[in-house]
């Protein structure tokens, strides 16, 4: 069964967007071994290998392209490029999307009635307006606007939408006027690390916070966490931030607190081996926060927020901790951190566990592999015998 996979960003091993993509490619890995690729740049082989053919999309250069772009009220670079690619849509049985982002996309694919499903990271429109209203500019304004236009025609026009959470399921529904039944929620699943186990260092306990700081409402939280909470903690502690493209204004303020910050690193693992529990203050942006199932992957606890937990099963005390006041906040960090050896190791063992049973790869695939197989049933495809459920 040949498959397409389209995608606004590129697969990658980092945190975000570039993970989740990933993560779909993994989920239809043992579903075909003929999956074609369309989109950015791939920059990992060992990525890139996996795909059949891979059809990377070039951004526009230029102020004539742009304009051409802009008259079709798109705002995506690599616009031109997919509509000179010339794919025979109809050799494949099926078409799946990361993002509701690309409008044209879907149009193009339904011209030539093949089933489409669609992954929905976040609700994309209020993803841009948090943007929007993080800092206000034209061009921001102009992509928020876009964004609905085009999220409304991919949500109206996907066979199937999978939503990461419950909320942005309900979401979806509520702007779109959609059925339910159209919206299958499958949560962030990725692989299991190979990782050193459940290791308790000796104190200080290691507080991690990851994420992308160029994100402002990432930047946000760390910020309200340094100013508001990190003066209520009582107990010894150490804090490593390690997150993507952080601002000048932010190094600087690491550096007057003597806080470790690794800008960009290539991957998280040596840090989440490093650390104890990983700390994520967030109250606003979308989808469900790919950095905490890293964290319960690696058997360690969160401190987070109820906007950060959403999507995830979370037993307050039990394999991480929930709060949204300073002072709640700094007594969960508090009361980990005078937890016994044992009691900690008892935890991350609570938080791997917790991570095997909802949000390992195999239980993506499964979720994934009916949905397909139901997609299938309903267009009468002919690539159903290639689900293996």
């Amino acid at each position: 069964m040949k498959i397409l996979h389209v995608t606004a960003e590129a697969p990658a091993f980092t945190s975000g967007g570039a993970l989740c993509v990933y993560q779909s490619l993994q989920m239809l890995d043992p579903i075909s071994n003929e999956i074609d690729y369309v989109g950015p740049e791939i920059k990992d082989s060992r990525i890139k290998a996996l795909y059949k053919k891979a059809y990377e999309l070039k951004p526009a250069a230029g102020m004539v392209d742009l304009l051409k772009i802009a008259v079709h009220f798109q705002h995506n670079k690599r616009f031109l490029s997919w509509k000179n690619l010339g794919l025979q849509y109809k050799r494949y049985a099926i078409a799946y999307l990361d993002f509701t982002k690309l409008d044209y996309v879907v149009s193009d694919i339904k011209k030539a009635d093949v089933p489409i499903i669609v992954r929905a990271h976040n609700v994309e429109s209020d993803y841009a307006r948090n943007d929007f209203n993080n800092k206000k500019s034209f061009v921001k304004a102009v992509t928020y606007a876009l964004a609905k236009k085009h999220e409304r025609y991919i949500v109206k026009h996907a066979d199937r939408l999978l939503a990461l959470t419950e909320n942005d399921a309900g979401r979806f529904v509520q702007k779109y006027g959609i059925s339910r039944d159209r919206v299958d929620v499958i949560p962030i699943c990725m692989d299991a690390p190979g990782c050193s186990g459940m290791k308790v260092f000796s104190e200080p306990t290691r507080l991690l916070i990851t994420g992308s700081l160029w994100y402002g409402v990432n930047l946000d939280g760390i910020l309200w966490f340094l100013d508001a909470v990190c003066p209520k903690i009582r107990s010894p502690y150490i804090l490593r931030i390690a997150g993507a493209n952080p601002p000048k204004e932010f190094v600087d303020l690491c550096r007057e607190r003597q806080i470790e910050l690794v800008p960009s690193p290539p991957s998280m693992k040596e840090h989440l081996e490093w650390c104890d529990a990983v700390v994520c203050p967030i109250f606003s942006g979308a989808g469900m926060k790919v950095k905490i199932a890293e964290a319960l992957a690696y058997g360690r606890p969160v401190i987070t927020t109820g906007f950060g937990a959403i999507g995830y099963d979370i037993q307050n005390a039990v394999d991480s901790f929930v709060a949204d006041s300073p002072e709640a906040f700094a007594a969960c960090i508090d009361r980990y951190c005078g937890l016994s050896t044992q009691e900690k190791e008892t935890m991350m063992r609570s938080a791997r566990a917790l991570f095997d049973s909802r949000y390992e790869i195999g239980i993506g695939r499964e979720m994934l592999g009916r949905v397909l197989r139901n997609v299938l049933e309903q267009n009468a495809g002919s690539g159903l015998q290639g689900i293996q459920v």
